[in-house]
């Protein structure tokens, strides 16, 4: 998706500045800071359950394991392209390294 961006706005992301203050919000998901928790925890009247309960069940190897990936995967584009001029940076980047082509869309976006 992020290429076919890319190819589309071309002519338009080698002339447009990237403005730092709007710059480095996004995570890695594509959530912007402030936003609402794409997936909040809510409570089931039904079964008299939060939505995350099945995190209690978890043997510790597997509370560890889920650790380990979201602690990888806590970074923003803005901690590997901290300093793009050109919006092309941010396209280019984002295809180089498909793990932030979400987080580099959505800063394109804004």
């Amino acid at each position: 998706m992020l290429e076919a961006f890319k190819h589309s706005n071309e002519e338009l992301a080698r002339e447009f500045d990237i403005d730092m203050t709007h710059y480095g919000k996004f995570d890695i998901s594509g959530v912007k800071d402030g936003d609402p928790e794409p997936c909040p925890k809510t409570w089931d009247p039904k079964r008299e359950k939060w939505s995350d309960d099945w995190k209690l069940n978890l043997f510790d190897s597997e509370v560890q394991t889920y650790q380990a990936k979201y602690e990888t995967m806590n970074y923003r584009l803005g901690d590997r392209l901290p300093d793009p001029k050109k919006m092309i940076d941010i396209c280019d980047f984002g295809i180089a390294n498909p793990d932030l082509a979400t987080c580099a869309l959505a800063e394109c976006l804004e």
